[in-house]
């Protein structure tokens, strides 16, 4: 059985105040910058100033300057394409689908009966960036103006072998094998992939590859180290601390590297952040108590990203307060964890949302994300996972006349993927989406619909079993058969088949209001959900096997979480068990029993709906929690 271990909730606590619940062991996170090893600061060193290569943290004029024109394709060499490049498409002898021959006859300009190995051979640019995408940069490359072609899928995109010049618009999908087809591009520009990211197994074959612009949170740049071609690589918001193997790259000109993880890194060696905290154990020792100025309501604060970094120290969406925070952790506690778990220390709820995930690295294949990590930015070496945060305890378990309700399980779904295993979705008003199954038969904690209640009750008119395209409510739910298998609890040849809706819009009810209604078509408000489609594909589980590699079987999962409270002052004991009662019965590892629910619910309130799951409940045993403890150094 493969063990996964969790750090469960840290709460966070601001102040010194003291009382009869006083932690028995207590260490302050330093407040000053802590010491770098001389071998690594002189690496940083010539990093930063290092000629002619250049890492790029801050741009000054002339470093922003070279960026306009790197993000406009200047700085790489084109050249005039031979005959092998076109022999090797496969374009005159695939069966080839209607999609794609559509998106050809759009690139081209022509009907696809027209094409020819000439017309592959000529097609050595191709702009994908819808004209209303905001871009600063000219789709140049030399004197030459590169067309925008608006497609709404990649099909078909595989067949031009001669390309050299690619520039993304908006994500259209998460599949992007077609680029192993492309050994001929030079220039890559993938800025504006926000929903989906390609992974450097679709890469490999661009072994002439000079300059490439990122996705935002791109997670796998180490690895860009095997492609010895490039000679500048644009990476902002990068997710990694470990550029080294980029600095030894032979021919590289140009790292920029603005904003990304290891930038966050350099920036908390450089000036620690004026929001004071101390990282504590709690009486018992099984869990850590964060105290910090502000208490739970300035850490778990509403995300407000247009706000300035310095405006929003003290706050978990503070990469580097956040940073600061996860290294004091294991400052004091060991590397053992796979999740850590922060909960606030309030009596109510104060923020609209109720659990929030935080993916840190991944080494499992299969799940739709790529293999990554960026913990060693956290402190530990690469054994956590991710980390969740609950503004208060409140957000673990709720209870209402209809229902049990908690984010527990779903949060902890995303930290392996979540939706992003399905190579596309869409929400309910038709945006491409991801980390939710969207308007899919997934059906299951992270969304989707019931494949069973799928009716067409008008000519692309749809009713289903009432669902929500990013996550359904309610304890009573199993993990669906996808969510099973990218936990690697059940073997792929056990998943069924999945129904994607492609160009869904949305209903509209009797007060003429958009939403999911099916009053329109003859319903009651109440009686299901409906939407429109253009249509919908049955998506096997070997295409996303194909797309992204097989998730192992493993039968049985072991995951470990470490608890941490966040509080302005220490916690009393009745605080302790406002947190430790809900985490304990949703991690625990048996089955849930009536006795469960008058403890979780004194007044019995949902007596009458479906008996809530815990996490080895809604994964029918197979998926266990542990709470090592920290064992806190002194």
């Amino acid at each position: 059985m493969k063990k996964f271990v969790l750090i469960a909730s840290i709460l966070f606590i601001a102040g010194c105040g003291s009382d009869t619940s006083a932690p028995q062991t207590a260490t302050s996170a330093p407040q000053t910058a802590t010491s770098v090893p001389e071998t690594d600061a002189d690496l940083n060193k010539k990093f930063l100033i290092r000629d002619p290569k250049d890492v790029v943290l801050a741009k000054n004029n002339k470093q922003l300057t070279k960026a306009m024109n790197l993000v406009g394709g200047e700085f790489t060499t084109i050249v005039e394409s031979d005959g092998e490049c076109a022999q090797r498409t496969q374009l005159f002898s695939d069966e080839i689908s209607d999609q794609a021959r559509f998106n050809l006859e759009v690139i081209f300009g022509k009907k696809f009966d027209q094409l020819n190995n000439n017309d592959i051979k000529q097609m050595i640019s191709l702009n994908l960036q819808s004209e209303d995408t905001l871009d600063w940069s000219q789709a140049t490359f030399g004197d030459t103006k590169v067309p925008r072609t608006d497609l709404s899928s990649y099909d078909g995109i595989e067949y031009l072998t001669c390309l050299q010049w690619l520039k993304f618009g908006d994500s259209l999908s998460r599949d992007f094998t077609f680029l192993r087809n492309l050994s001929e591009i030079r220039f890559l520009h993938a800025q504006f992939l926000t929903l989906g990211y390609f992974r450097i197994v679709d890469l490999q074959s661009m072994t002439k590859i000079e300059s490439i612009i990122l996705p935002n949170r791109f997670l796998q740049l180490p690895a860009l180290a095997q492609f010895n071609s490039l000679k500048n690589i644009v990476a902002s918001n990068s997710a990694t601390c470990n550029i080294k193997p980029l600095l030894a790259m032979p021919n590289l000109e140009y790292l920029d590297l603005e904003d990304s993880q290891y930038h966050t890194s350099i920036k908390l060696q450089e000036n620690r952040m004026n929001y004071p905290f101390t990282m504590t154990a709690d009486p018992s020792g099984q869990y850590l108590q964060l105290l910090t100025k502000g208490g739970t309501r300035r850490f778990n604060a509403e995300p407000d990203f247009t706000l300035s970094e310095e405006e929003t120290e003290g706050t978990h969406y503070n990469k580097r307060y956040l940073m600061e925070v996860m290294q004091s952790i294991y400052e004091i506690a060991p590397d053992i964890y796979d999740v850590i778990i922060f909960v606030g220390n309030e009596d109510e709820s104060f923020a609209s949302y109720s659990g929030e995930a935080t993916m840190i690295s991944n080494n499992t294949p299969g799940i739709g994300d790529p293999i990554w990590s960026a913990a060693d930015c956290y402190g530990s070496e690469g054994r956590l996972r991710g980390m969740i945060t609950f503004p208060s305890p409140q957000h673990l378990f709720s209870v209402d006349e209809y229902s049990w309700n908690s984010p527990f399980t779903h949060e902890l779904l995303h930290l392996w993927g979540g939706g992003n295993l399905l190579p596309y979705s869409e929400d309910t008003k038709g945006i491409f989406t991801g980390g939710h199954w969207g308007v899919t038969s997934a059906d299951g904690i992270l969304g989707g619909f019931n494949k069973g209640f799928l009716e067409e009750v008008e000519t692309n008119v749809y009713r289903v079993n009432y669902f929500s395209h990013n996550g359904n409510a309610g304890l009573e739910r199993s993990l669906s058969p996808l969510e099973q298998y990218f936990m690697g609890i059940l073997p792929a040849d056990s998943v069924p088949e999945t129904v994607i809706m492609r160009g869904v819009q949305q209903t509209v009810n009797s007060k003429g209001e958009k939403g999911n209604s099916c009053e329109a078509y003859g319903y009651e408000w109440w009686d299901g959900s409906c939407f429109k489609a253009d249509s919908k594909e049955i998506l096997t589980v070997d295409h996303i096997i194909r797309v992204f590699g097989e998730r192992s079987h493993e039968g049985n999962v072991e995951i470990s979480m470490l608890v941490v409270a966040v509080s302005e002052e220490s916690l009393t004991d009745r605080e302790w068990e406002q947190i430790t009662q809900p985490i304990s019965w949703l991690s625990s590892n048996q089955y849930s029993t009536p006795t469960d629910y008058k403890i979780l619910d004194p007044i019995w309130k949902a007596a009458n709906v479906d008996k809530p799951k815990n996490l080895y409940d809604a994964s029918n045993g197979a998926i266990k929690v542990v709470f090592p403890k920290p064992e806190i150094a002194r």
